[in-house]
C-alpha cells in the first residue's frame, strides 16, 4: 500500500518529516560559535620582530653550514607579535640535496599565556596548580665565550628557555652562570640578534600581561647569559646573567 493511498500514513509521514528537520523561522538566528573568541589569540598580526640567523642555523656551528641550502634557510624563520612567538623549523631530511617538495615545515606557536611564557602547571599531584614553586620561567639569550673571546660568529647566540630561575642562584654559590641553565632547553640556534630578539620580546609579554591582568609571579622573566668557558684560569667570573 503507498503512502499516498492512506490519509493516516500521509498524516503521520509529514508530521514526522516536520520534527525532524524544523525550519527555523525568518526572525531566528543561528547561535554563535566560540571558537577562536579568546582573549589571549585576539591580536593585530603585526610583526614586532624577527629573529635573524647565520648561514649555518639552526645546526652548532659555522662548519656545517654547507649541510643546508638556500630554500631551507629562506623558509626558517622566528616572528615575534603582540600575543604569541611564530617559528618555523624546517625539516630537510637529505640536508643540502634536499629537494623543494620534501622540506618540510615544523611551525611552533607560543601564546603568552602559556608555557614558556608562562608558569605551566605543576607536577601531580598539584597539578591544578602553577609551578611556582621554584620561581619564574626564564626566557634568555645565550652567548658563548672562550678565555673572552667572543663565539657568536662562528657558533651563534640562542634563544633558550627554562621553567624555573631557582630565585637566581649560581652554579658556584656567588659565581658562574645561573642554576637554571642545567635544566633549559634551546628555542632557537645560530642566532645574530639574540639580545636585541629577547629585549623585544620582553616589551610584548609586559604588555600582553598588562592587558590581560595576568600575575607576576607566574610570568617568565628575560635575561641575557653569557658563558666564559676557561675565564676561571685567567681568575675572571664563570659567565654570568642579566636582565634584558
Amino acid at each position: 500500500m503507498s503512502v499516498g493511498s492512506c490519509p493516516a500514513l500521509a498524516l503521520s509521514a509529514s508530521h514526522s518529516f516536520s520534527v525532524a528537520n524544523p525550519v527555523p523561522s525568518a526572525g531566528s538566528a543561528m547561535p554563535a560559535s566560540v571558537h577562536g573568541t579568546h582573549a589571549s589569540v585576539q591580536s593585530d598580526n603585526e610583526i614586532k620582530a624577527e629573529a635573524e640567523f647565520y648561514d649555518f642555523a639552526p645546526l652548532p656551528c659555522v662548519f656545517y653550514s654547507c649541510l643546508l641550502n638556500d630554500e631551507y634557510r629562506s623558509r626558517m624563520f622566528a616572528r615575534i607579535y603582540d600575543n604569541r612567538i611564530v617559528m618555523n623549523h624546517p625539516i630537510a631530511p637529505f640536508c643540502c640535496l634536499t629537494t623543494p617538495i620534501c622540506i618540510a615545515d615544523s611551525i611552533a606557536t607560543f601564546v603568552y599565556d602559556k608555557p614558556p611564557m608562562r608558569s605551566g602547571p605543576a607536577p601531580p599531584p598539584c597539578c591544578c596548580c602553577p609551578f611556582t614553586c621554584c620561581g619564574p620561567p626564564v626566557v634568555y639569550s645565550y652567548n658563548p665565550k672562550c678565555c673572552c673571546i667572543d663565539c657568536k660568529d662562528n657558533c651563534g647566540s640562542q634563544v633558550v628557555v627554562a621553567p624555573a630561575n631557582c630565585y637566581g642562584c649560581k652554579r658556584y654559590i656567588c659565581c658562574g652562570s645561573p642554576c637554571y641553565t642545567a635544566c633549559s632547553y634551546p628555542l632557537l640556534l645560530g642566532v645574530k640578534n639574540a639580545d636585541a630578539f629577547i629585549s623585544a620580546a620582553k616589551v610584548q609579554v609586559d604588555g600582553f600581561k598588562t592587558r590581560h591582568g595576568l600575575p607576576d609571579s607566574e610570568m617568565a622573566v628575560f635575561e641575557m647569559v653569557s658563558d666564559n668557558m676557561g675565564g676561571e684560569l685567567l681568575g675572571l667570573e664563570l659567565g654570568g646573567a642579566r636582565r634584558a
